[in-house]
């Protein structure tokens, strides 16, 4: 996956994911070919093959680069994380990217979220935890948490309040018999 600055490359890049994900509206990613992305974004296969190594490559690419969760605007304005800050960030991350979510959760691609949460937690330089040990362990739960709660609001149809209300309830441990 390319990541450099060439502003030809990134142009590149953003009218294949465009046409990607435009070719995603009309049928599943097994069924998309290469060729069709390359036709709808007016560009070679070299030129997609030269900036991404697959399709899939490609998704994680704008997941990773064009879907900002959490943390970045945090980490600006707070030495630590509450669960309600993570709740607010993750809602506010799911209304804006939920056409796209339904892609890869369709599509299966629950390892990219897991990975996307789980590095974006753990690169976080923020304060999320007063435990030293086990930090990894908090990650894995949280991203899971985070994958299996996309999934259940696909199903519903909860606004941003409702969603962020729901997330830090279920943070805070509130469903669960003491």
């Amino acid at each position: 996956m390319y990541t450099g600055r060439h502003t030809k490359a990134i142009e590149s890049q953003t009218l294949l994911i465009n046409a990607l994900l435009e070719c995603l509206n009309e049928k599943e990613l097994k069924d998309v070919q290469v060729k069709d992305i390359c036709q709808k974004a007016n560009l070679t296969r070299q030129t997609f093959y030269s900036l991404f190594s697959t399709k899939e490559n490609a998704l994680y690419f704008h997941l990773k680069y064009n879907c900002n969760f959490i943390l970045d605007k945090l980490e600006i304005q707070k030495k630590q994380i509450t669960t309600n800050d993570l709740a607010n960030e993750f809602s506010c991350f799911y209304t804006t990217n939920k056409k796209f979510l339904k892609i890869l959760v369709d599509n299966n691609f629950y390892n990219f979220l897991y990975d996307y949460f789980y590095n974006t937690l753990h690169n976080c330089r923020i304060k999320i935890t007063n435990k030293k040990q086990n930090k990894e362990y908090l990650y894995a739960y949280i991203s899971g948490s985070l994958i299996g709660l996309i999934i259940q609001l696909l199903k519903d149809d909860k606004d941003s309040q409702e969603i962020s209300k729901i997330t830090t309830e279920l943070l805070n441990g509130k469903y669960l018999i003491n």
